[in-house]
C-alpha cells in the first residue's frame, strides 16, 4: 500500500511537471524560451515577425512571409487610401538604366518626387516629377526615366513620396525594394549654369558640366542631349546648378555629319526664351553637350526644322 502511494506521488508529480512544461511553452511568448518550431510559429502574428524569425519569404509584391499556415503580407504603403501608388518596378524587380518609374498619384499641385538608393543608403538620383491629374483630388498617372550614379550594392530601394506642404517633411511615401541590373554603360557630360562656379559675371554663356551615368550605346551625343533635357536632379541642384531649358522640351531629331550637328528640337524650347541671356544659356548649355564629341565642331539648333529667327532676344 505505502509502495503504490510513492507511486502514485511520483506519477502525479511527473504529471504536473509535464503539465506545467508544456503551459510553458505554450504560454512563453519570448523567443529565448522557443525550443521547438511550433512555438514560433503560434507567437508570430506579422510579417515583421515572420521575417525576423527566418521564415521564408516570397519575392512577390507586396511580400509574402509564410510561418507554418499562415501567411503575412507586408505593407506597401501602396493600401486603398494612398495617394502614391507604384505600378513599376514591382518589388525586386530588376532596374535598368534608365531607371523606369510608373505609377498614380493624388499630391498637391500634381507634383511628386522620386529617389533610388542602393543597400548602403547612398542616394543615387532624386528628383521631381507630376502626375496627369484630371482635377484636383484625382489621381493622375505619371511615367519617369531618369539615369542614375553607379550602386555600391547589388540591391536597393526606389522611393515616390511627396514633400509636405506643411512642414517639408516626406508624405505619402512608397518604397519599393529592388535590384539593380548589371547594364554596360558609359559617362557622359551634361553642361548646367552654376552661379557658385562662375569665373567671368558678365556672360551668360559660361556653363559647367556634371557625370551622367549612361547605358552605353551608338548615339551617345542623342544620350547626353536626352540628359540635359532631364534638368539637374536634387543633388545636382544643391551643389548650385541649374538650367535655363525649359521643362518638357523634346529633341525631335539629331544628326552628325562633317563635323556638324545639327539638333532639332520642339516648340516648347523657345517659350518664353526672350532676354539675350537667356537665349546666350540656353545655347550654351546645348553647344556645349554636344561639343564634347570629337566628331563635332559646330553645332546648329533649329525649331521643328526652323533655323533662322530662333532663339533670338
Amino acid at each position: 500500500m505505502r509502495k503504490f502511494s510513492i507511486n502514485a506521488l511520483l506519477l502525479a508529480g511527473t504529471a504536473l511537471i509535464i503539465i506545467g512544461a508544456v503551459g510553458f511553452l505554450i504560454g512563453c511568448d519570448d523567443d529565448r524560451c522557443f525550443y521547438f518550431d511550433w512555438q514560433k510559429t503560434r507567437h508570430t502574428n506579422s510579417f515583421a515577425e515572420c521575417l525576423a524569425r527566418g521564415y521564408p519569404v516570397m519575392e512577390s509584391f507586396p511580400r509574402r512571409c509564410q510561418a507554418g499556415d499562415k501567411i503575412f503580407v507586408e505593407s506597401s504603403g501602396q493600401g486603398l487610401d494612398a495617394n502614391i501608388k507604384v505600378i513599376e518596378p514591382l518589388a525586386w524587380q530588376e532596374l535598368g538604366l534608365p531607371a523606369v518609374i510608373i505609377g498614380a498619384a493624388r499630391v498637391f499641385e500634381n507634383q511628386f518626387s522620386f529617389r533610388i538608393k542602393d543597400g548602403s543608403g547612398n542616394i543615387l538620383t532624386e528628383g521631381f516629377s507630376s502626375a496627369d491629374s484630371p482635377d484636383t483630388g484625382q489621381f493622375g498617372l505619371f511615367r519617369v526615366e531618369t539615369s542614375y550614379r553607379a550602386p555600391a550594392q547589388n540591391a536597393g530601394v526606389v522611393e515616390v513620396f511627396q514633400y509636405s506642404p506643411r512642414d517639408g517633411s516626406e508624405v505619402d511615401k512608397v518604397s519599393v525594394p529592388v535590384r539593380f541590373k548589371a547594364v554596360p554603360s558609359t559617362t557622359l557630360k551634361v553642361f548646367f549654369v552654376n552661379e557658385r562656379k562662375q569665373k567671368n559675371p558678365m556672360t551668360c554663356a559660361e556653363v559647367h558640366s556634371v557625370d551622367r551615368r549612361v547605358a552605353k550605346t551608338v548615339t551617345p551625343a542623342g544620350a547626353a542631349i536626352e540628359e540635359l533635357l532631364r534638368g539637374p536632379d536634387r543633388l545636382e541642384q544643391e551643389q548650385g546648378f541649374t538650367t535655363y531649358l525649359n521643362s518638357g522640351v523634346k529633341l525631335l531629331g539629331l544628326a552628325i555629319a562633317d563635323g556638324i550637328a545639327r539638333a532639332d528640337f520642339d516648340q516648347t524650347l523657345s517659350f518664353q526664351v526672350s532676354s539675350a541671356c537667356l537665349v546666350e544659356a540656353v545655347r550654351a548649355q546645348i553647344v556645349e553637350t554636344l561639343m564634347q564629341f570629337s566628331t563635332v565642331k559646330e553645332v546648329i539648333i533649329s525649331i521643328e526644322g526652323q533655323i533662322e529667327g530662333i532663339l533670338e532676344p
